[in-house]
């Protein structure tokens, strides 16, 4: 059931899922001119359309950012020393990867965009499990990155060399190194539409 459970939040970080249908995305147009954002506006990299790209990326970061939790990944650690049938963290994480960086590049230029968004939120939440994680979450923590990097090499894109970097830079930063900026933008405040009776 948890294999299953992890199963389904990759699903949702898959470009496919995290896309927003073209007719919808026409309909989240920014504020007309005179009004300013509120509390409630979606934040923008773009500043005068709406950002489909930055939803997509922090839809994935709601997801990614709760199974790396540095707690979370603490409780599976424990849970899985405790009962074999659960997943180990080792696995956990092996099954991110492999459905965030191990795949085949989507078809579109959309969906390979927003796969990179996918991926440097991973690297992002990654970094702060290295952080902020108990040392056995940490060292595999950054064991993830290390793979990740190692893998990076083999095929030189510009792109696989800039996270290649950010990767070498983190791992060898020195202890007071000013704190990085998120991958994704922050969720809208509140619950979510719908939790509330």
């Amino acid at each position: 059931a948890q294999r299953a459970a992890l199963e389904g939040l990759l699903d949702a970080v898959q470009p496919a899922a995290l896309d927003l249908p073209p007719g919808l995305a026409k309909l989240l147009a920014p504020p007309a001119y005179g009004y300013s954002r509120t509390r409630e506006s979606f934040g923008t990299s773009t500043r005068f359309t709406f950002d489909s790209l930055g939803a997509a990326n922090t839809a994935a970061d709601l997801v990614i950012g709760r199974l790396l939790d540095p707690a979370r990944c603490h409780r599976v650690v424990e849970l899985s020393t405790h009962d074999a049938s659960l997943p180990t963290l080792d696995e956990v994480l092996d099954r991110i990867l492999k459905r965030t960086f191990w795949v085949a590049a989507p078809a579109s230029p959309r969906e390979r965009e927003i796969r990179q968004g996918v991926q440097d939120v991973v690297l992002e939440r990654l970094m702060d499990l290295a952080d902020a994680g108990s040392p056995s979450v940490r060292y595999r923590a950054r064991a993830a990155l290390v793979t990740i990097s190692e893998r990076l090499t083999t095929s030189p894109s510009p792109r696989n060399v800039e996270m290649t970097r950010d990767i070498y830079l983190f791992l060898n930063r020195p202890g007071t190194a000013t704190p990085r900026k998120p991958a994704a933008l922050p969720p809208l405040p509140g619950a979510p539409i719908g939790s509330c009776g």
